[in-house]
């Protein structure tokens, strides 16, 4: 039963060595005396529960019908890579997923112009929030796209698709024409994340992840710091659009060195032709569900859209259409995916009965929430209440960056040496609330010395456990339910983010808005918030300008409470996530795959 008359594969997935393998093909009568336990749910693949002699557990693992091979994408374990390949595929992943948080952060001072060019006021929300609905309507779906079509290919076509939106974006005419291009953009971004860690867990075994993980999930935030200070510096001295062609050497020189290498896979897959060809595609790529899913979000979106950016009350019965009309399609959802079952579904409901697959997405939900509330608020503290430039703010945000990428890849070096990942989730969550505590406290007098000090606090303790629940949820899947979980991970912590982000954006407004009428009664608040986070100084009399600031300095405090509370959630959450030693050699099966006729095959399930 252990391994379906088949012999075992030459290496482990985690990259067992190869004599390690043969002495396990040796010893039958151990492999046999660990006979595995048939466990069945209805609409839920065959799970084989393996308990194994040695100290170390080991995931379930996934078996379906066999059937035969194709030649062209198959699984190689022995296929990780080692040096120059290595770096040409890490850089290019590091490029792509840098670019991703630029192109969402780098309008942010480049907006006024583009609305003064275009004459476009009205639009100035679209020109992000078209990026944003795009690339996370889609998430879900490119993780079916990276379990069914090889991983270089796709990636590849993500980035392209991405770079013609930049090129686009670049070229626009009208204020209609770049909003078009946003969208687009957002499309092609949508695979680039979460197909990175993708391909990152077929580039290096298990042990070796979680500091590769760590440079990935550290050099990315480099995208949203740099943002204002790139955008503002080629608005100033060159072009709005140089927003947008900046991407295309980046991204063409990430596409050059992926095109380079050879990208391995952990499954079998079929040749893409062939694939694309069969019958039934629609239920493979679960094009029933997407279009479920894709409205759903777009409606809480744009809800979030419109009533936390103030252009309908949150009263109004556009926003709670919205909210209830995404409730309802949303439910449609579920019940559409739970009728389908098995690995068929775009969210196949029976991975999230495992407990770890669960407590990795609450865990990163909360903790790239803190850091999307960080991100925002940060530099709302250095223009408004200190009144610095959008270059300034940016470059006063570097501790915290700085400090969280270095955190990120020693914590991703510790964790391959010594195992065991929990610890550092714990002191990321324990770390994080400190810092946000801290932070909360500033005030407009806060001198550069404890601002620098407790972003770092901040910096660190986000750093520690950035690429904690990423690690844990590879490490009890199959290798063909990764590219799911991967875009059901990044897709959670995304639109949690937003949520969030607009939770906070209305606890700032509110406390505010009460702030001015507590501390200078004769200021309009309506007319201060209308005028943005650094005009405000152009409509407030001179007189009243203190008052307004340090109501401005007491809203930024409580915004950071509800960082605190993220931030503290995340230290239940990462207990659910175990503690399994990433260095133990498991020798488990290739995981599966799709031939060409796009049937599932079989892994081996020897240990």
């Amino acid at each position: 039963m252990a391994d379906h008359g088949k012999p075992s594969p030459p290496s482990s997935q985690d990259g067992a060595p190869l004599a390690d393998a043969k002495a396990e093909q040796q010893q039958p009568s151990r492999t046999s005396s660990r006979r595995p336990s048939l466990i069945t749910h209805p609409h839920q693949p065959v799970l084989l529960s393996l308990v194994p002699s040695t100290a170390a557990s080991v995931a379930p693992v996934t078996t379906n019908k066999s059937e035969e091979i194709a030649q062209e994408h198959v699984a190689d374990g022995t296929g990780h890579l080692k040096g120059l390949p290595l770096i040409l595929a890490l850089t290019a992943l590091n490029l792509s997923t840098i670019l991703i948080f630029l192109d969402n952060s780098i309008l942010s001072t480049a907006t006024p112009t583009i609305t003064n060019q275009f004459h476009s006021v009205n639009d100035i929300g679209w020109y992000v929030s078209a990026y944003q609905l795009a690339l996370s309507a889609l998430q879900p779906m490119t993780g079916k796209l990276f379990t069914y079509l090889p991983n270089k290919q796709t990636y590849i076509a993500s980035l392209l698709l991405f770079e013609l939106a930049s090129l686009l974006c670049g070229l626009s005419t009208s204020s209609n024409m770049l909003i078009g291009g946003r969208a687009v953009a957002g499309l092609g971004a949508s695979g680039l994340f979460n197909g990175a860690l993708t391909i990152v867990a077929a580039l290096v075994p298990l042990r070796r992840r979680p500091v590769i993980t760590g440079i990935l999930m550290g050099t990315s935030q480099l995208g949203l710091i740099g943002g204002p200070l790139i955008g503002g510096a080629l608005t100033q001295y060159s072009t709005w659009r140089w927003c947008f062609y900046i991407n295309l050497p980046i991204g063409g020189v990430a596409a050059i060195a992926l095109a380079a290498v050879r990208i391995p896979e952990q499954v079998s897959k079929p040749k893409v032709r062939s694939f694309l060809r069969r019958p039934g595609l629609w239920r493979r790529f679960d094009l029933v569900g997407t279009a479920l899913l894709v409205p759903s979000v777009v409606m809480l979106l744009l809800a979030l859209h419109y009533g936390g950016g103030g252009t309908y009350p949150w009263s109004s019965a556009t926003v709670i259409g919205l909210f209830c009309g995404a409730g309802a399609v949303g439910v449609l959802f579920v019940a559409w995916e739970w009728r389908v079952g098995g690995e068929d579904a775009m969210v196949p409901l029976s991975m999230f009965r495992e407990r770890v697959v669960v407590a990795g997405c609450l865990t990163n939900l909360c903790l790239f929430s803190c850091s999307s509330i960080t991100a925002y608020f940060l530099p709302l503290y250095f223009q408004s209440i200190q009144g610095s430039s959008p270059f300034t703010a940016g470059i006063h945000m570097l501790p915290g960056i700085i400090s969280q990428l270095i955190t990120a890849v020693l914590s991703g070096f510790a964790v391959s040496k010594l195992g065991y990942y929990l610890p550092w989730a714990i002191l990321s969550a324990v770390l994080s609330s400190v810092g946000a505590g801290l932070i909360s406290t500033w005030t407009v007098g806060t001198n550069t010395g404890t601002w620098i000090g407790y972003q770092i606090v901040l910096g660190v303790g986000r750093g520690a456990g950035m690429q904690v629940a990423v690690i844990a949820v590879q490490a009890v899947l199959q290798p063909s339910q990764i590219a799911v979980a991967m875009a059901m991970l990044t897709f959670i912590q995304g639109l949690g983010s937003a949520v969030l982000i607009s939770v906070a954006n209305t606890v700032f407004d509110d406390s505010l808005a009460s702030q001015i009428r507590e501390n200078a009664p004769q200021v309009n608040p309506q007319a201060v918030i209308a005028a943005g986070a650094t005009a405000f100084r152009e409509v407030v009399p001179v007189e009243d300008l203190p008052a307004v600031i340090r109501s401005y300095a007491i809203s930024f405090q409580r915004t950071f409470y509800l960082a605190i509370t993220l931030s503290a959630l995340c230290f239940f959450t990462s207990l659910g996530l175990g503690n399994r030693d990433v260095r133990a050699k498991q020798q488990r099966g290739k995981g599966g795959g799709v031939d060409d006729s796009g049937q599932e095959t079989k892994g081996d399930a020897s240990v």
